[in-house]
């Protein structure tokens, strides 16, 4: 998957998972502790969520964050790369590696 087809995958896969479970926006969006309205963005690929809010959108579904990725397509990077102004580039082998930094 390239990198620019992630978020549109991941709106998909979302939308299509919400209304398998029957869940309406509104609920989802009491759920996972957000707007109703940066659900829609999130599901019509107009936002794309943080972290956080997408921790909080699949709790909201009832399933983690990596099972909603992977049901969405999303594979794990062998590298990731990290800038900070302090640090300037970084690159790790895993997030675990990242977070010992």
């Amino acid at each position: 998957m390239e990198i620019l087809e992630a978020p549109s995958r991941f709106a998909e896969h979302l939308r299509a998972r919400r209304q398998a479970e029957r869940i309406s926006m509104h609920r989802l969006a009491d759920r996972s502790q957000t707007s109703v309205a940066m659900v829609c963005q999130i599901e019509n690929g107009k936002s794309t969520p943080t972290l956080r809010t997408a921790e909080r959108i699949a709790a909201g579904l009832g399933a983690s964050l990596e099972e909603l990725l992977r049901d969405a397509g999303a594979r794990p990077t062998s590298q990731i790369e990290a800038t900070t102004p302090e640090e300037g580039t970084q690159h790790a082998r895993s997030n675990s590696e990242l977070h010992r930094r």
